[in-house]
C-alpha cells in the first residue's frame, strides 16, 4: 500500500509514497480517524487504529518528499500540510543534516576532506551536486561551514 500514517507532535496525516506528499494535513487524531473512515469506505476498509497500520515516520516523509524537490518545493509541500512554519524549517534541516550535507572524514588518508553522504564519493566545497552519475544527490553546505573552508583557501 502506497499510503502511510505519519503521526508528529500529536497530529496525524497521511502520506503517499506515489506522489512523495501528504494527501492530508496533519489533524488531531480523532478527526484523522473520521478522515480515514471517509477517504477509505468505498474499498476494503480495514477499521484497526492508524497506529497500527502502514506507518512511516515524519523523517521518513520529509526524506521520501526531498527526493524529487528542491528545497523551496520541499518547503511548500511540508507547509501545505498544515505544519507551523517553523516545524517546516527545522524538519528541512534535519534533513538535509542526515542526507544531505557532506561529511567531514577525519581518518586515514582522506582526513580533512569531505565526501558525500549517500556514495562516499570526495566532494568539494565547489560542488552542488555529487559527481557520481547514479548518485547525483544534491549537497547543502551549512553557511558556517562554507565560511571557515573559504578562509582556509585564501
Amino acid at each position: 500500500m502506497p499510503r502511510y500514517n505519519v503521526e508528529y507532535k500529536g497530529k496525524w496525516a497521511c502520506f503517499s509514497s506515489v506522489s512523495d506528499g501528504f494527501v492530508s494535513e496533519f489533524m488531531d487524531k480523532s478527526d484523522y480517524e473520521a478522515w480515514r473512515v471517509k477517504e477509505y469506505s468505498s474499498r476494503d476498509y480495514n477499521p484497526k487504529p492508524a497506529e497500527q497500520c502502514n506507518r512511516m515516520s515524519i523523517g521518513e516523509a520529509v526524506f521520501s518528499a526531498s527526493l524529487n524537490r528542491d528545497r523551496g518545493n520541499l518547503i511548500k509541500c511540508l507547509s501545505e500540510s498544515g505544519l507551523s512554519m517553523e516545524d517546516v524549517e527545522q524538519l528541512v534541516c534535519d534533513c538535509e543534516e542526515r542526507y544531505y550535507r557532506p561529511k567531514l572524514s577525519e581518518y586515514g588518508g582522506s582526513a580533512g576532506q569531505y565526501f558525500c553522504p549517500n556514495c562516499s564519493q570526495i566532494v568539494s566545497v565547489d560542488m552542488t551536486k555529487c559527481p557520481v552519475p547514479d548518485c547525483g544527490i544534491r549537497l547543502v553546505w551549512r553557511e558556517d561551514e562554507l565560511k571557515e573552508l573559504l578562509e582556509v583557501e585564501e
